[in-house]
């Protein structure tokens, strides 16, 4: 809520005591029904739809504006809503960075697409207020053989969280799972390997890799433990796996959006949940 709507109903309410109860109301209804359900698998589909579009447009010359813009435009044709998304042409695979491309808040021109580059794309298409979220690599050309080990590794790990989910299972456990592939080879991870959607109340630990030449230059970004640890998850909640591996700065990062059943985990999408290669 912003600070002006907030003082003013401190003001107009002088005698009401406000409290905090999000907390409270996330875990109420991180289980979401069939109809609601029925509304996420909507909203995954024109995130596959997306991804479609990204794959077909990233090829060696394009513009990071026109990979945007086809996604955006697959969203809408989809029956989605998407307000943004993040695109990352990192070149020779070397990124560590993540956030909405540079050209949509300063003024420069967008990156164009080279051989060996990875594009690495997160979206959020919605459908009726509910939130999926893919997480796409392309790797362009002749990449380095670290980009391909990195994209064996993830996988590996988004396999992992799938045979891990389970009803009754704490997401401590689910995380825990997930980070294991990343760690036994060597590799490190720089975004969470899974959050709930609908809400993002448990999210896992991750951070920057204390073997990056510049970690020293970046203090604060030591990273964060798993938040909701000890949740035990159940039928109907909705997770992203976003599985992700860096060796050195080298970088890929898949998954989709999956929804836990009595019966154990259903993936709602296919493209984002492997390392694509054009």
């Amino acid at each position: 809520m912003p600070y002006g709507t907030f003082a003013g109903l401190q003001q107009d309410c002088p005698k009401a005591r406000f409290v905090a109860v999000g907390d409270e109301w996330h875990r109420l209804v991180l289980a979401r029904g069939d109809e609601e359900l029925m509304l996420l698998r909507r909203a995954a589909e024109a995130g596959e739809a997306m991804c479609a579009a990204i794959i077909d447009t990233t090829r060696v010359g394009v513009g990071e504006h026109e990979i945007y813009g086809a996604a955006m435009q697959a969203s809408f044709m989809a029956g989605g809503t998407s307000h943004w998304l993040v695109i990352v042409v990192a070149r020779d695979g070397q990124s560590v960075a993540w956030g909405p491309p540079a050209w949509t808040y300063r003024g420069q021109p967008p990156d164009v697409v080279r051989d060996g580059d990875v594009v690495m794309a997160e979206l959020f298409p919605t459908y009726g207020m509910l939130e999926s979220q893919q997480q796409l690599t392309v790797a362009v050309g002749d990449v380095n053989r670290d980009v391909l080990r990195a994209g064996e590794i993830a996988q590996a790990s988004y396999e992992a969280g799938l045979r891990a989910l389970g009803p009754g299972v704490s997401f401590g456990e689910l995380n825990d799972a997930m980070d294991e592939p990343a760690r036994a080879a060597g590799g490190w991870v720089l975004t969470p390997l899974v959050h709930s959607l609908n809400p993002h109340l448990m999210v896992g630990g991750c951070g920057i890799s204390p073997g990056l030449d510049d970690a020293h230059a970046y203090p604060t970004t030591g990273g964060f433990t798993t938040r909701g640890a000890h949740v035990r998850l159940q039928s109907g909640f909705s997770l992203a796996l976003q599985a992700n591996c860096a060796l050195g700065r080298r970088r890929v990062n898949i998954g989709g959006t999956v929804v836990l059943t009595e019966h154990g985990a259903q993936e709602l999408n296919n493209l984002p949940n492997r390392l694509q290669r054009v």
